[in-house]
């Protein structure tokens, strides 16, 4: 357990982060989620903010209810990354955050869902704070919470954007645009994500440029079935066989930036992101991002995107004329440091 003075010899309150896990991890992967807890963790870290970290995943439901309240016990604030894990502040008298993501707790349409839902709303009742990554996520949790419980005012409500890892916001934008392809990254087994929009986009493109050959989609996903999903989607558009999408399962933070840097753009046709890390991720490194004006997107993230009513002509527009996004978009973009958004959760534990 970590307690210390800091550099003014003003006492630093004992503090541990909760989260289903910290990075990859073999039944999920490597969620949105997860790389959140391990980007706070590192830029604590890295600014000399002592503290210590729980990973729930390994015990099931009823051994958390037990394994997580002691794992908590003695700490002066416990700051949950995600309401799942609301076991954690069950019994602890801890001053207690907690980071909501998105709606989607209480959407799930599978096994559990019920419970999920139990866990969204006791993780919300028993937080003294609750930071946001978008104004969005706030007005949608204060929406789905009033229809079951009072919305309490009484709160701490922080609306901070989430973090990139230093791969994006380190990597130098060229100059030298010699971009080919477009790219597509996230997960394609939800139909909010839009994949058959996508095939027609493509299919329009294709039917405009003479020599598809040369312009592949580059597809990253860690969705299972991913092979299948995207043969029903691109049946469906009665696509020609030169309609060229390659698809890469499961990629390394490493290989993805390797292609996403030299695309013509990204494409991301979703009708709704909690947030959407890739388009940030992208604009970072300084390749634009087409979006649906139609699309529920946080304007946090929107704005600095390309919206439009018909995405495959923005796309042509770009092939034909290719640029980087715009430099307010990058410099917006590349202040999204670990450290900075430690250092306003750092101030966020002094006000709880």
């Amino acid at each position: 357990m970590q307690q210390s003075m800091n550099q003014h010899g003003i006492y630093m309150p004992k503090t541990i982060l909760v989260a289903h896990s910290f990075g990859y991890n073999k039944q999920f992967g490597y969620s949105g989620i997860d790389r959140y807890s391990q980007e706070l963790d590192e830029g604590l870290t890295s600014i000399g903010y002592k503290h210590d970290k729980y990973a729930y995943n390994k015990n099931n439901l009823l051994k958390r209810l037990f394994a997580s309240p002691k794992a908590v016990k003695g700490y002066d604030i416990i700051h949950l990354a995600q309401p799942h894990g609301y076991e954690a502040f069950i019994w602890s008298k801890a001053k207690k955050v907690l980071t909501w993501h998105d709606k989607d707790i209480f959407l799930r349409k599978r096994k559990g869902r019920f419970y999920n839902l139990f866990r969204g709303l006791m993780a919300y009742k028993f937080a003294n704070t609750i930071t946001f990554n978008s104004k969005q996520s706030y007005d949608e949790l204060k929406e789905y919470i009033q229809k079951y419980m009072r919305f309490d005012e009484g709160k701490i409500y922080d609306v901070t954007p989430l973090p990139l890892e230093d791969i994006w916001i380190k990597q130098k934008v060229s100059k030298k645009l010699s971009r080919k392809g477009f790219i597509y990254i996230g997960a394609i087994n939800y139909e909010h994500k839009n994949l058959k929009g996508l095939m027609e986009t493509y299919k329009e493109i294709s039917n405009k440029v003479p020599n598809m050959k040369n312009l592949p989609l580059h597809i990253f996903t860690s969705s299972s079935d991913a092979q299948k999903l995207i043969k029903e989607a691109k049946a469906k558009t009665k696509a020609k066989s030169i309609f060229p999408i390659i698809l890469h399962e499961r990629s390394s933070d490493a290989e993805i930036l390797k292609y996403l840097k030299q695309s013509i753009a990204l494409l991301h046709l979703s009708k709704y992101e909690g947030y959407g890390l890739p388009l940030m991720e992208s604009i970072a490194v300084g390749t634009p991002v087409i979006t649906l004006k139609e699309a529920k997107i946080p304007e946090e993230v929107a704005k600095w995107t390309i919206r439009t009513d018909d995405a495959a002509s923005a796309a042509i527009k770009l092939y034909n004329k290719p640029r980087s996004a715009s430099q307010d978009a990058i410099k917006y973009a590349k202040s999204l440091t670990k450290e900075n958004y430690a250092k306003k959760m750092v101030k966020l534990y002094e006000g709880v």
